[in-house]
């Protein structure tokens, strides 16, 4: 499954079929990757955790195509905006998640976008060979603020659903 495919996959898969915040569209596609064998992209760790150029490349063109909807939200008072995706009623989608898969994406599109970050990003470095440990340490190295004990808790519930 391609980037592109994944992310109409994710949209039709969350109950709401919107998605809010180019950050969170990252991390459940990442999260989603460690379920689905088909889905096959590439992330690399970033500031706020795995990214996939070619993800977000992905979702540029299929707003610009007109196949998903992605509009400007705004956030707090500087002025700034985060994208929120959606889904046309007639949408195409060549492939679904399906089984397990798509149930995990449901419950894991409960928890917040910080949650599923930290969850990502501990995926990330088990993913890379880092025993759990070692996964959790350092991204409490890369997400100090982030890393608090109800942040890590509901992490590993995330990493519990998806299996990890």
């Amino acid at each position: 499954m391609r980037a592109d495919d994944a992310i109409l996959a994710i949209l039709d898969a969350v109950p709401s079929h919107r998605i809010e915040g180019k950050k969170r569209l990252q991390k459940l596609v990442h999260l989603a990757s460690l379920l689905e064998p088909r889905l096959n992209v590439n992330f690399r760790i970033h500031h706020y955790g795995p990214f996939s150029a070619e993800l977000a490349n992905a979702a540029d063109y299929l707003s610009l195509m007109g196949k998903i909807r992605e509009d400007l939200s705004p956030v707090g008072i500087y002025g700034t905006f985060k994208s929120v995706y959606s889904a046309p009623e007639d949408i195409e989608i060549n492939s679904r998640f399906k089984g397990r898969p798509l149930e995990a994406i449901k419950k894991i599109d409960a928890y917040s976008t910080v949650d599923l970050e930290v969850a990502s990003t501990i995926a990330f470095f088990v993913s890379k060979g880092f025993d759990r440990k070692d996964a959790l340490k350092k991204t409490k190295e890369l997400k100090p603020t982030k890393s608090t004990p109800a942040v890590l808790k509901r992490a590993e519930q995330v990493l519990t659903v998806v299996g990890l």
